[in-house]
């Protein structure tokens, strides 16, 4: 329960404060809740994500967020906690009016000045007779309908919980399963961002825990890891895939469940796992395990004010103003149009944030004015840009889908000064026999690729190449064989075990409750 206050929150004397108030002090709080009262209560802290803070939801009786409104808004996740460093989301919590001189803040373990008992005073005047007609009116109430009690039990409480309006987010609430479990398993469709937020969780808390962080993407190299000699985060990122034979599957889970009962046992060992939706969904049976199930985030499921999160983000990212905002000749998103992809829940077969980050990536008025369209065709639309670059007359642009295929093939990163050339004249022999193989060459700081950055492509501070959009990389794979499916196996060498598993299958084995999703892998 909060105990509300008269005063300030005691952010200047946060630590003594706490210490008289909450064992352990980590648990002391003081903000308002969502009818805007102040108060302190002990409650073990949660994870807040960038651009919020934290709350008391009463009626829920648990911390919650709301979004900061302030200048010097918090950039990075932080704890609950923490509020007394967060200067933005102190000015969210309303002061108890001008005081004299002599009065004291009334925090917990303070008194409130004579002002204060004055006001009291007055509201007990106040209240006595409310009070003597409230209950009267419920005598009044009971007498007439005894019948309805629990009913009416149940509609308070539903009008109590949603004032708060914001379901937890996905970031916080991965944060917060990773801090209780030291586990925890995103869950998401191709473009869901499982891995953009298994990243942001890694950098939020490896540095507070000197931990260090190991990617892993095959099951084989966790065989020979040792968690003994030092604090780790494993993060799994696709080791689980669409086309995964059952059987990998369940070999798969056995040896992420052997990982749950090791971080039981330790606590120098945080273990994060992604995990496609399809897979999620279709070996559900499998997942015996209490500690996987209850571990689970939805990255499928995002909160209107997610989506508004995600969308002004790129928008910012991309330099793409508001209607209003905008000066004469500089992009910008419509009203309208912003509302519509806010409002919309989900994208068609793509992740909302995948889908996002695309149309913000537009640079033409025209398509920022129709980009709410996009999210009802994304894979159509993305596709026909790429077939574009690939059957344009200007070998440049040709160039450029060539630049992509052989980043596709090489597993989405492209290091210049390492590229196998007989890949590269198989290639260009296959997709542009009409050209000469040796213009399809690719050097340092090469045209083609300084031209993809805008949309496709980033350049690393390694200096190597990587897709911005994995969905992308995916599609540009499949494009390449579409029309010479017949040729597919000379590629074989040039392509990692991994990667040719994941996205080629022979097609009388494809399986059928995948059909929707085809457009993603070839079929040979």
């Amino acid at each position: 329960m909060l105990n509300t206050s008269l005063g300030q929150c005691p952010y200047a004397d946060w630590e003594k404060s706490a210490r008289s108030s909450c064992i352990p002090l980590e648990r002391f709080h003081c903000l308002k809740d969502e009818f805007e009262r102040n108060g302190w209560i002990c409650i073990d802290p949660i994870w807040i994500e960038s651009g919020r803070c934290p709350v008391f939801n009463s009626g829920a009786k648990k911390l919650d967020s709301i979004r900061c409104n302030g200048d010097d808004c918090p950039l990075k996740s932080y704890r609950s906690n923490e509020i007394y460093i967060k200067k933005a989301c102190q000015w969210h919590y309303p002061s108890s009016g001008k005081k004299n001189e002599t009065e004291k803040s009334s925090s917990p373990g303070t008194d409130v000045g004579e002002a204060s008992h004055l006001g009291l005073y007055i509201a007990i005047g106040v209240a006595i007779p409310l009070i003597l007609v409230l209950v009267a009116g419920i005598v009044f109430l009971i007498k007439r309908n005894k019948q309805s009690t629990n009913k009416q039990d149940d509609e308070e409480s539903g009008a109590i919980l949603p004032l708060m309006g914001t379901p937890v987010d996905t970031i916080p609430a991965a944060l917060n399963c990773l801090d209780t479990n030291r586990f925890v398993v995103l869950k998401g469709i191709s473009g869901s961002g499982k891995t953009y937020v298994a990243k942001n969780i890694a950098e939020s808390i490896e540095g507070k825990n000197r931990l260090q962080t190991k990617w892993v993407n095959d099951t084989d190299e966790i065989k020979h890891l040792s968690f003994k000699s030092k604090k780790m985060m494993l993060i799994l990122d696709d080791i689980f895939y669409e086309l995964q034979p059952k059987a990998e599957v369940n070999t798969t889970i056995s040896i992420v469940n052997d990982l749950i009962s090791t971080v039981r046992n330790s606590k120098d060992l945080y273990v994060i796992v992604t995990v496609p939706s399809y897979v999620l969904n279709k070996h559900s049976e499998s997942l015996n395990e209490d500690d996987f199930l209850n571990s689970i985030v939805d990255l499928d499921t995002l909160s209107k004010a997610e989506r508004e999160d995600i969308l002004n983000h790129h928008l910012k990212k991309n330099c793409i103003k508001d209607e209003e905002n905008a000066l004469s000749g500089e992009l910008y998103m419509r009203n309208r149009v912003k509302s519509t992809i806010v409002d919309t829940a989900k994208c068609d077969l793509i992740g909302y944030p995948s889908c996002i980050a695309w149309i913000c990536k537009a640079r033409k008025q025209f398509d920022l004015n129709l980009a709410n369209t996009f999210l009802s065709c994304p894979i159509t639309r993305i596709k026909s840009e790429i077939h574009r670059l690939r059957d344009s007359d200007k070998l440049q642009e040709r160039k450029m889908f060539f630049s992509l295929a052989v980043m596709a093939l090489c597993g989405g990163t492209l290091n210049v000064e390492n590229i196998d050339e007989r890949m590269i004249q198989c290639l260009a022999t296959i997709l542009f026999p009409k050209d000469e193989v040796t213009e399809f060459y690719l050097k340092k700081d090469d045209h083609s690729l300084s031209s993809l950055e805008t949309k496709y492509i980033r350049k690393e501070a390694d200096g190597n190449y990587r897709f911005q959009l994995n969905i992308v990389r995916k599609l540009v794979f499949v494009i390449v064989f579409e029309n010479n499916t017949e040729t597919i196996t000379e590629f074989k060498e040039y392509v990692s075990e991994n990667l040719w598993k994941r996205l080629t299958v022979q097609r009388e084995k494809f399986p059928k409750d995948l059909s929707q999703h085809s457009t993603f892998f070839v079929k040979v």
